[in-house]
Formats: C-alpha cells, sequence, structure tokens
C-alpha cells in the first residue's frame, strides 16, 4: 500500500507477553471384534464420543460398540476429542482383518 503512495496503512510490532500452550500427550487404542460388535480400550475422557464416531462409521448400533475407559484426571480436554479419531482408525481396521489392533 505504501508504494502505490496509499495512505492508509499500518505499521508496527507486536510483543506477546504470554506462553500458549501446546498438547502433547499419547494416545492409545487397542480395538478386539468380538461376538456383540466391537470392544475397544482408550485413553479418554469422554467414551461416549469415540462410541458414537465408531458406530456412524461401521454402521453399527450404539449398543454394538463398547468403549472401556480408565479414569483421566488433570487434563485440560486434550482426551476428549483427539481420541476419537485414533479409536475410529483402529476399529476400521479390526473390523475389516477381524482382528485386535492397536495405534
Amino acid at each position: 500500500a505504501k508504494a502505490r503512495g496509499d495512505n492508509s496503512y499500518i505499521a508496527g510490532s507486536c510483543c506477546k507477553k504470554s506462553q500458549s500452550h501446546f498438547y502433547m500427550e499419547t494416545q492409545s487404542t487397542i480395538a478386539y471384534p468380538d461376538e456383540s460388535g466391537i470392544t475397544l480400550y482408550c485413553s479418554t475422557q469422554f467414551p461416549k464420543y469415540p462410541q458414537l464416531l465408531i458406530a456412524e462409521h461401521l454402521g453399527l448400533p450404539r449398543s454394538a460398540v463398547t468403549v472401556k475407559a480408565r479414569r483421566i484426571g488433570g487434563g485440560f480436554g486434550g482426551k476428549t476429542f483427539v481420541s476419537g479419531l485414533l479409536a475410529t482408525l483402529a476399529a476400521e481396521a479390526a473390523w475389516k482383518v477381524k482382528l485386535p489392533v492397536r495405534l
């Protein structure tokens, strides 16, 4: 804008004194196909979310998808939604090969 002779430009700098958080925590899922559907053991704070994703993705009723998780404390939400993607990938692979899959 300045090179064109336009007088409407902004110049300056910005300094942010705070620190941004970076979420880096391991995710793990084990998926077992079984006689009633599929069972998953995953690191999640919200077991209902992977269950909904997997049931929809595999075309199963939610009652055929069992998600088991140990209690997780002290988190700030990183294991709420990130785990759903990994769980869905493991469930898809286990469903296709009819063997347990761990990611």
